[in-house]
């Protein structure tokens, strides 16, 4: 297979760019920061994805690395070619997560699922961290060690596997399973359990056999509380029978003793009327007539119109003796009063206002000078021609072509009339931006600048040479931008002669001055029109606020009202008008009534004394009416009592009271009550006994079915164990058959570079490689930095080599060899483009003395 291009959207600091790469080796050498490892991380993300991260990760993941600070799409696509198939992948990555990933895979230009969500699994047969241990290397320190993906890899290559039938798979299903039937803790697995269920059962039937015999003597305990019981029932009953005998008799005398004491008491009330009872009517008249006799004779006392009064009314006769003033002419004055109190509210509102900082900042600017209608259209024409100038400006070219003849023999210094050029340039560009800030500073910038380009630009071509003339084409700056330029600056130093003594000069540029400056002219006008109507206004409000004063002051003066405020005179003279009125009506209704009262007192006496003289009692008619009610009460009652009593003998058939004393049962129940209870829970001891003497043979059921479950479980369970072992030892001798191979091949590319590394190299069954050295073997970690670099090189090309029999992979070595000598690197480089003839190589580096 081989990588054909890629194109980065945005991925760390390359934006927007398309690598294409050779079949052989692609060789990218750049300086430090230039993108080398983030277009060598690009490929690889490509194919394995970046996986995601929290805020509060310790590690510094590829996400977090090479996400765009500027934002933007962050990813890209990679056209690579398998199986004479072309694929292109396509994937843009989320800030955070891969949940915000997408991903699409076409094959010769038709979207396809063929590899799945796990691109670089299906592609090259390996997970993400073997990819970065065999065709990804960089110059980092890594670990020469193989993985488990790797072994399957391997293996499969042997055997001709699947992914899903390696070693580790079976083992850890095979692991799973042991688990499943014994932890190595005991815990929830099928033997433990099945163990701790027949303990259970074991214990259960003991329990059940030791219940059946205290089960007996528990049936004969609840016979006798049973007997017991009938007995204290039955003289319960007894007793309760005389006792309702007893308790009927006793009610009937309550009752007669009822019928008696409410006989007594009616006639002890009857002895306080010898005359009569009078009736509740009768009463009830006198009652009312002593009331109202009372009402008259205070009527009569209390003087209707007082000699206060008269004064007071005499008073009022003098204040209103002019006549009172009308409800028009008082709803008048209290209009007054309220527009009064509404023009000192607008006034002080008005005078007390306060201008707003953009009112402030606007008269502090044009207190001294407003530019008048004439200096801004003055502007808008200036601003009109900078425009039209700027316009023409960017239309005119930069440079000229210009062609002469040059002398060819003798060679110029074109590295230095170059820097001179560039330095001339910068400080024409500098020039150019300091206008904004101090005009003759940039001026003289901008032509010194000018003139050294221009002398450098001459000297270069008027040069001596030897030899022939030839014609030369060179590009020259443009004279006539430079005139447009001049033209342009020149309308803007017009519009800053405005602009910049009223303090218009933001980088947003000369446009939005002006228009910035129209708009605050606008407002302080604006502001100036509304101040004044706003002074005028108060002059206006002043004057009426007078003239109602003066009017106000002049109606209450005539009716001697001089409050604290005028509402205060008005809410006393209405009130002053109310009393006059008041006063002169009851004076009027006081002449009329004396007579009149004087003939109600007689007819209602009338009454009084004739009930006075029919039953000859007191006239405290709150006790007569009193007693009244309370005999008809009585009489009422006295009827039901009778009533009642005569029912309830009937009811009973009672004749004679019997000769017996009433019987205590209360001990009798609480003897009953705990004896039921005992009985109640000796029935329930009896029921759950005879459950479990019944459960006790399907407890031995029980048991016998969990002793054959759990020698199946322990049978299962070894047959496990020993399967896994077997593997295992498989696993060993496989590993015998090609850990040889890759040995060998490390030592076939490692002995090109480096004849030290041939000397008894040891490689286990994990690939870890050592070195024999007097008589010891030793870590490769021993190994200086330049020979292990090489070592990591050379065991990977042995592991692509016996892994991918038919197809090998691309290599990305991102500056593996920072370690070398010179020596050494032409033999790397050798060894690399040998390798170039079957694999595509994709090189980046730093430094030509490392270029392949």
């Amino acid at each position: 297979m081989r990588l054909i291009s890629c194109y980065i959207e945005n991925y760390g600091k390359i934006k927007q760019k398309t690598y294409d790469f050779s079949s052989g080796v692609t060789v990218l050498c750049e300086e430090n920061g230039a993108g080398k490892s983030t277009l060598a991380s690009f490929i690889k993300a490509m194919f394995y994805g970046l996986e995601s991260y929290r805020a509060n990760a310790k590690e510094f993941c590829d996400r977090q690395h090479f996400y765009p600070f500027e934002g933007g799409l962050f990813g890209g696509n990679l056209t690579f070619e398998k199986d004479g198939k072309r694929y292109r992948i396509e994937r843009f990555f989320g800030e955070k997560s891969e949940t915000a990933d997408t991903l699409r895979v076409y094959c010769d230009d038709v979207s396809t699922d063929e590899l799945g969500e796990d691109v670089g699994k299906s592609v090259f047969g390996i997970d993400k961290a073997s990819f970065e241990r065999t065709a990804f290397i960089g110059s980092d320190e890594i670990e020469i060690a193989s993985t488990s993906s790797i072994n399957a890899k391997l293996n499969n290559f042997l055997q001709g596997a699947d992914e899903e039938s390696n070693l580790d798979t079976a083992l850890k299903k095979l692991e799973e399973k042991s688990k499943e039937y014994k932890k190595a803790k005991a815990g929830k697995d099928k033997i433990s359990e099945e163990t701790a269920r027949i303990a259970a059962l074991k214990e259960k039937i003991v329990n059940a056999e030791a219940v059946r015999g205290a089960l007996e003597g528990k049936t004969e305990t609840y016979a006798r509380l049973s007997k017991e019981i009938e007995n204290i029932e039955a003289t319960v009953e007894k007793a309760q029978t005389q006792n309702e005998a007893l308790g009927t008799w006793e009610h009937y005398e309550d009752l007669l003793g009822n019928v008696k004491r409410t006989r007594e008491k009616l006639a002890f009330l009857r002895q306080k009327y010898p005359f009569g009872v009078p009736t509740l009517q009768e009463a009830a008249d006198v009652s009312e007539r002593l009331q109202r006799d009372g009402e008259l004779k205070a009527q009569g006392e209390k003087k209707v119109f007082s000699d206060i009064d008269g004064a007071r009314l005499t008073q009022l006769s003098l204040l209103f003796e002019r006549g009172v003033p009308s409800e028009d002419a008082l709803s008048g004055a209290e209009a007054s009063i309220k527009r009064l109190a509404g023009l000192e509210k607008e006034i002080d509102l008005s005078e007390n206002r306060a201008a707003t900082d953009e009112e402030k900042r606007l008269v502090a600017k044009f207190n001294a000078y407003l530019p008048t209608e004439n200096d801004l259209k003055g502007l808008d024409n200036a601003l009109a021609e900078y425009k039209r100038s700027e316009e023409e400006y960017h239309k005119i070219p930069a440079t000229v072509t210009v062609v002469e003849n040059k002398k060819s023999e003798k060679k110029k210094n074109n590295k230095a009339y170059g820097a001179v050029a560039v330095f001339a340039a910068v400080l024409a560009v500098a020039g150019a931006a300091l206008l904004v800030v101090n005009k003759a500073l940039g001026i003289a910038a901008l032509l010194v600048g000018c003139a050294v380009l221009f002398a450098d630009c001459f000297f270069y071509l008027n040069g001596k040479t030897v030899g022939a003339a030839a014609a030369v084409t060179t590009e020259r700056d443009n004279p006539a931008k430079w005139e447009k330029e001049r033209e342009l600056q020149a309308f803007a130093d017009k519009l800053k002669a405005t602009l910049l003594p009223l303090g218009y000069n933001s980088e947003a540029g000369l446009a939005f001055d002006v228009a910035s400056l129209k708009k605050d002219v606008q407002t302080y006008k604006n502001f100036a029109e509304a101040e004044a109507k706003r002074k005028k206004r108060i002059l206006e409000n002043k004057e009426e606020k007078r003239l109602a004063e003066e009017r106000l002051a002049v109606f209450f003066k005539t009716y001697r009202a001089a409050g604290e405020s005028y509402a205060k005179s008005l809410a006393d003279l209405r009130g002053w008008i109310r009393e006059y009125e008041t006063l002169k009506t009851r004076k009027e209704h006081a002449d009329k009534g004396d007579e009149e009262l004087a003939r109600k007192i007689r007819e209602n006496r009338k009454g009084v004394d004739a009930f006075a003289d029919k039953y000859k009692i007191e006239l405290r008619m709150q006790s007569v009416l009193s007693d009244i009610n309370e005999i008809a009460s009585l009489e009422r009652t006295l009827a039901e009592a009778q009533s009642k009593a005569e029912a309830y003998k009937y009811g009973k058939a009672l004749t004679e009271k019997p000769n017996v004393e009433r019987i205590d049962i209360s001990a009798l129940n609480v003897m009953l009550s705990e004896k039921r209870a005992e009985q109640s829970r000796l029935a329930r001891d009896i029921d759950d006994d005879e459950r479990t003497v019944e459960q006790a043979d399907v407890y031995v059921s029980e048991l016998e079915a969990a002793e054959e479950r759990l020698s199946v479980y322990k049978q299962k369970y070894k047959l496990l164990t020993a399967a896994a072992l077997l593997l295992k030892q498989a696993e060993q001798n496989l590993k015998d058959k090609y850990v040889k191979p890759i040995k060998d091949e490390f030592l076939r590319y490692s002995t090109v570079i480096e004849q030290a590394l041939g000397e008894k190299v040891v490689m286990n069954k994990n690939f870890e490689i050592g070195f024999e050295r007097h008589g010891k073997t030793r870590s490769e970690r021993h190994l200086s930095a330049g020979q292990r670099s090489i070592c990591a090189l050379c065991f990977r090309l042995a592991l692509l080599k016996n892994m991918y029999a038919k197809q090998k992979p691309f290599l990305i070595l991102d500056d593996p060899f920072v370690f070398l000598d010179k020596a050494h690197m032409k033999k790397v480089q050798s060894v690399l483009r040998a390798l170039s003839a079957d694999m595509q190589i994709v090189y980046f580096t730093c430094h030509e003395s490392r270029m392949v």
